[in-house]
């Protein structure tokens, strides 16, 4: 066993220790982490059938880029676009090679001094 092993082992037990429910899952060998649709179908045959995935631009474009016997993953995307600029050309969304999905517009709502948008991805 590994030290970084030892060290996931130690998280996990301590997390199941605090009443934390712990799913093993490969990693994916793109980037080295998680492989999302092993996720999420360990997630779906526990009943879970909707993920709030928050990140960045990986995360975003992992997503996007799933498929599930040729079906998107990703209906819905919420984006939350906060007053705070971040460095000089801002950050793109998405990985150059993730295609923009077409998207319709569901509602927009201001919380505090962010704006969140709902977007269908429309197929």
């Amino acid at each position: 066993m590994s030290v970084e092993d030892e060290s996931r082992t130690a998280r996990r037990r301590k997390l199941e220790e605090c009443g934390a429910q712990t799913i093993a899952v490969p990693l994916n060998d793109t980037y080295g982490s998680l492989d999302l649709l092993a996720v999420l179908s360990s997630l779906r045959e526990r009943s879970i059938r909707s993920v709030m995935a928050e990140g960045g631009q990986r995360i975003i474009s992992s997503f996007l880029q799933l498929r599930d016997q040729a079906n998107a993953v990703v209906d819905t995307l919420i984006i939350t676009i906060s007053p705070t600029m971040v460095g000089g050309q801002g950050v793109e969304a998405l990985e150059p090679s993730t295609l923009s999905p077409n998207l319709e517009h569901k509602s927009t709502v201001l919380m505090g001094r962010d704006v969140v948008m709902a977007l269908r991805i429309v197929p």
